[in-house]
């Protein structure tokens, strides 16, 4: 969803929302929830999609899909272990710097520590 005129007023104001239009706060969050339940390709998506490129975007689409397919390395198929660490190291490369400036700063910001209240818990109830 675009954002609306308000949000864009605001995002020249302080720069508060990403280019979807939400927070940086509501991404933190949804970073930790997902990281909780080992979604990690989710996260990549997340991150590229609110602050990454146009260019870095096409990119990582395709490797989005072919995680979700499930394509296997090895296995006699043509997706190799050098191409899968490749892609890999790419797309830690390219999202690392985008969390470590917005999603790991909303959290210093609005003083949350680690987990905003979701570390532990899971949908099958507390790991403590």
């Amino acid at each position: 969803m675009p954002p609306s005129k308000y949000q864009k007023k605001r995002k020249k104001k302080n720069g508060r929302f990403t280019r979807t239009g939400r927070t940086k706060y509501s991404i933190a969050r949804e970073y930790e929830f997902n990281e909780d339940r080992n979604r990690h390709t989710e996260n990549l998506w997340l991150l590229t999609e609110n602050f990454g490129t146009a260019a870095e975007r096409r990119k990582m689409r395709p490797i989005i899909r072919r995680r979700e397919k499930g394509y296997s390395i090895g296995g006699g198929g043509d997706y190799t272990y050098d191409e899968y660490h490749k892609e890999q190291m790419w797309a830690l490369d390219t999202t690392n710097p985008y969390y470590y400036k917005h999603v790991r700063g909303a959290k210093e910001k609005y003083g949350r520590g680690d987990s905003f209240g979701l570390g532990g818990n899971t949908e099958y109830g507390s790991l403590f």
